[in-house]
């Protein structure tokens, strides 16, 4: 109880000191996902091109890297399952060192969810 009302009245402090103008309502508390390969999934405007949709490891991985994998919309299941596998750390997504395979079939999923 405690714990998640100090983390909780931190994070609004740390929001309120960056973004002093905005309003928040409340939070979501849940469990923390077992550890495993982090990845990113996201979409942005490219002013040339339109909406496209990212994929990639996540973390400090997609930061220091920029080891993604780019599709203009709208995406394809054929395309998605392309965007696994063409970034350079796909190996790591069959397992590695001991680590489980990723579930590409849920990874596809969400790519064309949000797409």
């Amino acid at each position: 109880g405690d714990d998640v009302r100090h983390a909780y009245q931190d994070m609004i402090r740390m929001a309120k000191k960056r973004f002093p103008e905005a309003r928040v309502n409340g939070a979501v508390v849940s469990s923390m996902a077992p550890s495993g390969l982090e990845l990113i999934i996201g979409m942005s405007r490219d002013p040339q091109f339109g909406p496209v949709i990212i994929f990639g490891l996540g973390g400090i991985n997609v930061e220091l890297f920029r080891d993604v994998a780019m599709r203009l919309l709208p995406l394809t299941e054929d395309e998605a399952y392309k965007m696994l596998h063409e970034i350079r750390s796909a190996p790591l997504l069959k397992g590695f060192r001991g680590q489980p395979a990723v579930n590409e079939k849920a990874i596809v999923g969400a790519l064309l969810r949000l797409a």
